[in-house]
């Protein structure tokens, strides 16, 4: 008898334990994306079952766009900033159900992010079909079309050197004797006046604003940093830390206006504002002085 009861409670135990614990699982909507596509993170959830995103987070590489919940399914929307091979670190949510709140966790996703450089039409196709004769191929790469392309890129570089002479004090700080924070500052302006938010042109705004970051950054404290991404970027910033104030807010500005550039996210104007007056506060603090010109 009382193994019996002890059975019974053992029981009782067991399913208090598993009604407890949260019903809850988690999968992308792909293992494989391009660079800048939005991956789903979802969750299929019982009646009474709703999650919200938790405010602390603790994860840097990706931007978080959207959630919502329908259709007993939660779906968060969340933009992987990187390439290659990429983990989505453990994201925090909310779970409630009827009313009782607990805390869960996403697991470690791994998701490929490729960059698709799509070949021109009827290269390889043109070339290995046996029925295009080999002289209609030769005659395709004849004399007068190779010295007509010559003729072409001649004109171009000239073109590009006439601008580059035109206006390379502005565009590559290395090539003037100005210093680095007088061009940063002119260009401001020069952004400030176009009016790019008021005519929203964000995209326009975010890169030019972003290459004079850069390119400040670059000629002032000698880091190469125009070609770099982000996260290329962050990288170097905590090997070089406390060379560059406010390096932290810096990078999470960069990532911003990465959304702005190549996820074609809109952000709002006062945003972008701020962080072209954050550009503007830190150029000047950071110019050199005529005493360290001297």
């Amino acid at each position: 008898m009382t193994l019996k009861k002890d059975t019974t409670i053992f029981l009782i135990l067991i399913f208090i334990c598993f009604m407890s614990y949260s019903q809850v699982s988690f999968y992308v909507d792909t293992k494989e994306t391009q660079v800048g596509e939005t991956v789903h993170i979802i969750s299929d959830l019982s009646e009474g079952q709703s999650l919200i995103l938790s405010d602390d987070q603790n994860v840097d590489n990706i931007a978080i766009l959207n959630e919502k919940n329908e259709n007993r399914q939660y779906i968060l929307d969340i933009l992987p900033l990187g390439e290659g091979d990429f983990s989505i670190a453990p994201i925090r949510f909310e779970l409630d159900e009827n009313g009782d709140t607990s805390e869960v966790f996403s697991p470690t996703f791994e998701v490929n992010l490729i960059s698709i450089i799509k070949e021109p039409e009827g290269t390889k196709e043109t070339q290995m079909r046996p029925d295009v004769p080999f002289k209609k191929l030769k005659d395709k790469w004849n004399p007068i079309f190779w010295s007509f392309l010559m003729f072409l890129i001649i004109v171009v570089i000239a073109i590009l050197a006439y601008l580059l002479n035109k206006k390379g004090k502005q565009i590559v700080f290395g090539k003037t004797k100005e210093p680095a924070h007088v061009i940063a500052k002119r260009l401001l302006e020069e952004l400030k006046l176009k009016n790019y938010l008021e005519n929203n042109k964000q995209k326009a705004f975010c890169v030019e604003l972003s290459f004079i970051i850069k390119s400040y950054i670059h000629n002032r404290f000698e880091l190469d940093i125009v070609e770099m991404t982000t996260d290329e970027i962050s990288r170097l910033f905590s090997d070089k830390r406390g060379i560059l104030p406010d390096n932290v807010k810096m990078i999470d500005y960069f990532r911003k206006m990465d959304l702005v550039k190549f996820a074609k996210y809109h952000l709002k104007d006062e945003i972008l504002i701020e962080i072209f007056e954050f550009t503007r506060e830190f150029v000047k603090k950071t110019e050199v002085k005529n005493d360290e010109i001297a």
